[in-house]
C-alpha cells in the first residue's frame, strides 16, 4: 500500500516494534494478572458497573456493533464496484478499498469475533467472583476451566474503533495521524466496555494488537494481488 523509497524498511521495523511490544505486554499481563482486577474494580461502585447501553456507553456500544456492520457493507459494495471496474472512481481507488474491507473481514471480522471471542471463553468482568459473579476469573491467555462462558477475550468494540488506524496504510502521507486516530479511538471505545463491566483492560490492549496483525497482512496479499492505485493519492 505504502509506495515511497524506504518503506519496506520502514515496514519491517514497524512490524519488529509491534511484535515487542506485544511480547513485552503478554508477559506484563500473564506475570501480573492483578492488572485487570484492579483496573475492572477502578469502574465499579456500590452500584456495580456502568450500563452498557445508554448515554455515551449507548452511542459507542452502536457504532462498534451497527455501525461497523453498516461500514462492512458499504465497504463490500464499493470494493465490488471497484474491482468490476466501475464507476471510474471507485475504479481508481480499487486496491485500497480492497484493503480496508480485507482488513476489516480479517480483523475485526474473522480473527476477533469468529476465533477469539467465540473459542476462548473467557468471562467478562462482571461475570466473574472477584467482582461479584458467579465464574472464576481467567488471565489473558490462560486456559479457561471446565463449564467456563463468556465472550471477553478480545474486546470486538475495542477491535472495530481501532479499524480507524487501517487509514494509516490508504493515507502513508498523514499515516502518523491516521495510526493514533485508531489507538485513540480504540481507546476511548475500550474505556465505555470497561466502564460497563463487559471488558477487561487486556482485552483492549490485545485488540489493538489484533487488528493491527491483520491490517498488516491485509496490506501485505493486496500489494502481491493487485497492481498499486494509479490514482488516490495523497491524503
Amino acid at each position: 500500500m505504502v509506495t515511497e523509497p524506504g518503506a519496506a524498511r520502514d515496514e519491517w521495523r514497524a512490524a519488529a516494534l509491534w511484535l515487542a511490544a506485544f511480547v513485552a505486554c503478554a508477559l506484563l499481563f500473564r506475570a501480573v494478572p492483578a492488572l485487570d482486577l484492579a483496573a475492572a474494580r477502578a469502574f465499579q461502585d456500590a452500584a456495580g458497573f456502568a450500563p452498557a447501553k445508554s448515554g455515551v456507553n449507548g452511542l459507542f456500544y452502536w457504532l462498534g456493533d451497527t455501525g461497523a456492520k453498516l461500514l462492512f457493507l458499504a465497504l463490500t459494495g464499493a470494493a465490488l464496484l471497484a474491482l468490476l471496474g466501475a464507476p471510474p472512481r471507485l475504479r481508481a481507488w480499487r486496491a485500497r478499498l480492497t484493503f480496508l474491507w480485507l482488513a476489516l473481514a480479517l480483523g475485526p471480522g474473522l480473527l476477533v469475533n469468529v476465533l477469539l471471542k467465540e473459542q476462548v471463553e473467557r468471562p467478562r468482568p462482571y461475570q466473574v467472583v472477584e467482582l461479584g459473579g458467579p465464574q472464576a476469573f481467567v488471565p489473558a491467555f490462560a486456559h479457561p476451566p471446565p463449564g467456563a462462558s463468556g465472550a471477553s477475550f478480545v474486546s470486538g468494540h475495542a477491535a472495530v474503533a481501532f479499524y480507524v488506524g487501517a487509514l494509516a496504510w490508504v493515507f502513508p502521507r498523514r499515516r502518523r495521524a491516521w495510526a493514533v486516530a485508531g489507538i485513540g479511538f480504540g481507546l476511548a471505545m475500550g474505556l465505555t466496555r470497561m466502564s460497563a463491566g463487559a471488558h477487561f483492560l487486556s482485552d483492549v490492549v490485545f485488540a489493538l494488537f489484533a487488528v493491527q496483525a491483520c491490517s498488516a497482512l491485509a496490506a501485505w496479499l493486496v500489494a502481491r494481488l493487485l497492481p498499486p492505485d494509479a490514482a488516490a493519492q495523497g491524503g
